[in-house]
């Protein structure tokens, strides 16, 4: 995986081209951190998690899926770096520069050195 300005590129093994895709919302905004929800030891995983770091503190859960015959990412979830001292509950201008996913949380951290830890919900099968 390869993350350049807007876009995030994902290649097979061999070097192949499987996706190029801009996942920013806004002309001026780029990828500033990516990562991949890796899984832990074998555990097999229903999708294929992506993270996306982004200006104003803003973190962008993706899956890839296949549409048309083509890889795509499908945006998930957003996850908000959130000033409590605003009133109209803004994010921090700081862009994401750090995304670590773990089993059971993702760590975040932006240019101003705040980090964040995001628990995730489990669900029963």
């Amino acid at each position: 995986m390869l993350c350049s300005g807007p876009n995030v590129v994902l290649y097979t093994i061999n070097g192949s081209l499987i996706l190029d895709q801009n996942v920013c919302m806004e002309p001026d905004d780029f990828v500033h951190a990516c990562a991949f929800y890796e899984g832990t030891a074998s555990e097999w995983l229903e999708n294929s998690l992506i993270f996306t770091g982004h200006r104003r503190g803003r973190v962008n859960v993706w899956r890839k899926i296949i549409r048309n015959g083509k890889w795509t990412l499908e945006l998930l979830r957003r996850l908000d770096h959130i000033d409590p001292r605003s009133e109209s509950g803004q994010n921090y201008d700081a862009g994401i520069s750090c995304v670590t996913p773990l089993p059971h949380c993702v760590y975040t951290g932006d240019d101003d050195g705040r980090v964040y830890e995001w628990n995730l919900a489990q669900r029963d099968r």
